[in-house]
């Protein structure tokens, strides 16, 4: 895609100059093509398509479509074809841009069946900054032969171990809402490696929260990589497993 725009940019002038030159080609044939059959045999009907699509404009206006009012219709289009053509490289950049976006899908919401029940719509797994931070994390997995995992809840990571039911809800209680954004995991058995946490603004020094997280892991044994980006994302990844870092 890098190499594509790069090309582009760099034949961007000739391209469009090219096309412009196309399209007054175009516009000189049509306009030729269109003289030659007026001053042919019949040449009453030379327009006659024009007129017909004129006459639905004309119709509005509550009068009859003239040769006229089809010229005006047929210079309307050639202005169009015009504006087409110069604009075509915009479009094309474009298109391969938003190929690699997720598409966008029609949100069908849950109905409910009394006015009492919540509503609920679908939503992505991934927000966008953690689907550009996914795209860079992959490669990086698939390097080192790990499975990527998404928004793992920290209850299905780490139980509770209590000797009464009061005691193992109270724990259960403190991690049932709590996630972890990423994992790399063994592909044979999901066995987790590495747990990755997409820090953000909430995320700061002296965090409650994220002390009480940090706490659970080291406990029981995950490895837990705090990172706000992707920069020196495969460095931070091998340091914390315990690889050998390239380079």
């Amino acid at each position: 895609m890098r190499f594509f725009l790069e090309v582009m940019k760099e034949f961007a002038p000739l391209f469009v100059g090219i096309l412009i030159v196309f399209g007054l080609v175009c516009i000189l044939y049509l306009i030729r093509k269109c003289y030659v059959k007026t001053r042919s045999a019949g040449a009453t009907t030379a327009l006659t398509t024009y007129t017909e699509r004129a006459t639905t404009t004309a119709k509005k206006r509550k009068k009859e479509a003239t040769g006229l009012d089809a010229l005006i219709y047929l210079i309307k289009l050639i202005f169009k074809a015009i504006w087409w053509i110069i604009t075509l490289p915009y479009r094309v950049v474009k298109f391969f841009i938003n190929r690699e976006k997720p598409k966008e899908e029609k949100c069908v919401a849950y109905a409910p069946a009394t006015a009492t029940e919540p509503v609920y719509k679908r939503k992505y797994l991934l927000t966008k900054h953690e689907w550009d931070f996914y795209k860079h994390l992959k490669p990086i997995a698939d390097k080192l032969g790990l499975a990527v995992l998404a928004k793992i809840r920290m209850a299905d990571l780490v139980e509770t171990v209590a000797d009464t039911n009061s005691e193992y809800y109270r724990g259960f209680g403190k991690v049932k809402a709590k996630h972890v954004d990423f994992a790399l995991a063994r592909p044979e058995n999901l066995y987790i490696e590495l747990l990755i946490e997409l820090d953000d603004s909430s995320h700061t020094e002296g965090n409650e929260r994220d002390a009480f997280v940090e706490s659970v892991y080291a406990a029981v044994g995950y490895k837990l990589l705090r990172i706000r980006n992707e920069i020196g994302l495969e460095d931070n990844i091998r340091t914390a497993l315990g690889v050998k870092v390239v380079g």
